[in-house]
């Protein structure tokens, strides 16, 4: 099976399959059905260059573990965040969309796209903001009116990982069916109120050892300091330097 994925997946996909992330290389398996109310934003941590110029390459070279902005919206449940993709800014965006008819220029996704490129040091301005919004709606049309996976888009579902990578922590619990990719495609399944979809399942093969624990702990100033369009400059490595 993990043949036939490297033959016909799209060029995007078979590239993120030779890809060494997180110290582990992914080998597609096969597909599996799983609740689409099951799937889960994997946790890993923001990854900070110590170096402005090292950004393209922030897997290959020193950085700080940053820990993920995107974690302030999964609730705590018994000591644990219920990272169910049914938390994010990606699925609330949809809902308002689907309840309006428009979705506002500020909403939490964009505060969030922005809070991240911001703490890493990249540039993203407001139009790049506006189209990933558009991608984000145009998936969720495309899938309303032709459904998951038809058409030539077979060639790239959701791909989720057969077991988690990262291990427990104190406010993290690993469960099934975190994505590897295809959080946008996996949001308008939920909101679509989708039950059960067919995913591509990844084993992650280790390839050199990686450290999971994290440099620089979340604060919530920062979302409160960056999330605006007109935030002053900020270098995360800076301040921690």
């Amino acid at each position: 099976m993990s043949f036939f994925w490297r033959m016909v997946a799209t060029r995007d996909l078979r590239r993120s399959f030779g890809e060494v992330r997180h110290g582990h290389r992914y080998v597609p398996l096969g597909l599996q059905a799983v609740p689409v109310e099951e799937l889960r934003v994997r946790w890993e941590p923001l990854l900070i260059p110590k170096r402005a110029e090292d950004l393209g390459a922030v897997y290959d070279r020193p950085h700080w573990r940053a820990e993920n902005p995107i974690d302030r919206f999964f609730p705590l449940a018994a000591g644990s965040r219920d990272r169910r993709l049914l938390h994010t800014p990606h699925v609330a965006l949809l809902k308002e969309y689907v309840g309006e008819g428009s979705v506002p220029p500020e909403n939490d996704y964009v505060r969030l796209m922005r809070v991240r490129a911001r703490l890493q040091g990249r540039p993203r301005g407001e139009d790049f903001l506006r189209l990933k919004v558009e991608r984000l709606v145009t998936v969720f049309n495309l899938i309303r009116r032709r459904g998951y996976r038809r058409g030539l888009t077979w060639r790239e579902p959701i791909t989720v990982f057969e077991k988690p990578l990262a291990p427990p922590s104190a406010t993290y619990q690993p469960r099934n069916w975190e994505i590897f990719d295809g959080h946008h495609r996996a949001a308008a399944l939920v909101v679509l109120g989708v039950r059960e979809v067919q995913v591509l399942v990844l084993r992650a093969v280790e390839v050199e050892s990686y450290p999971w624990n994290v440099d620089i702990p979340w604060r919530e100033e920062w979302w409160l300091r960056l999330a605006g369009r007109e935030a002053e400059p900020f270098s995360l490595a800076e301040t921690v330097a």
